[in-house]
């Protein structure tokens, strides 16, 4: 990827370098990223797919994502016959909320990791998604994320940002047999310009000129599927 000029992010109104960044990640407090409007991601434990959407849209093999470290997140989720009914979460850098403090809602709590993605090349370039869960296999690779994301900034502030490659491996559980888990591989480290927001359109009030004819709608890539709940 090649070299372009930092972009510093914002917190209470004030610029964050990347120094500022490790702080945060040893300990330090951080703003919450709002997360509401994107599209959730996850992975298929049983078939090993990734998807995203209500459609549960495939992702393109091979796509390259830039994770935004200023969105990690933990804390905990409780969920009933499938439904989320209860979510505290907290920014990485402050402390897990204790399970004591948790409102009693019948059912139990578990701890839950959060961050966002933004796709960088092929058919989801662009797009920003959340991608969180409860599962272990998700907490192991956040964990060995977070461990290279520290190590990196320590000798590189200026490319914090890591770009990852997602891949799966598995495991056989005692209950559910072959189960399938993240793996993020780190293809490169790039700056916080890749996460910034797309540039306005100069002038929207300009129309654009009337298509002479309707295209013709775009087949389906091959490779690419839509996912339908059972």
């Amino acid at each position: 990827m090649s070299e372009k000029e930092v972009t510093p992010y914002q917190v209470g109104g004030l610029p964050v370098s990347q120094a500022d960044l490790l702080k945060g990640l040893q300990g330090y407090q951080q703003t919450i990223t709002d997360t509401s409007g994107f599209a959730f991601f996850k992975l298929h434990p049983k078939d090993g797919v990734f998807c995203y959407g209500a459609e549960e849209t495939e992702i393109e093999k091979g796509s390259l994502w830039a994770m935004n470290p200023l969105s990690l997140e933990h804390g905990w989720a409780c969920w009933h016959e499938g439904e989320l009914i209860g979510e505290v979460m907290v920014p990485f850098m402050q402390p897990r909320p204790n399970a004591d403090s948790l409102p009693d809602l019948g059912h139990k709590w578990v701890e839950q990791k959060k961050f966002m993605l933004k796709c960088l090349d092929g058919e989801d370039k662009g797009l920003e998604v959340v991608y969180k869960s409860t599962s272990r296999g998700f907490a192991n690779a956040v964990k060995e994320l977070t461990t290279a994301l520290i190590e990196q900034i320590a000798k590189d502030e200026a490319h914090p940002v890591p770009v990852l490659t997602l891949e799966v491996d598995h495991y056989k559980h005692p209950e559910y047999g072959k189960t399938y888990v993240p793996v993020f591989g780190i293809a490169e480290w790039a700056d916080f310009s890749g996460l910034a927001p797309a540039e306005p359109d100069p002038d929207p009030a300009e129309p654009e000129p009337e298509p002479k004819a309707e295209p013709e709608p775009k087949a389906e890539p091959a490779g690419r599927r839509r996912r339908r709940n059972a």
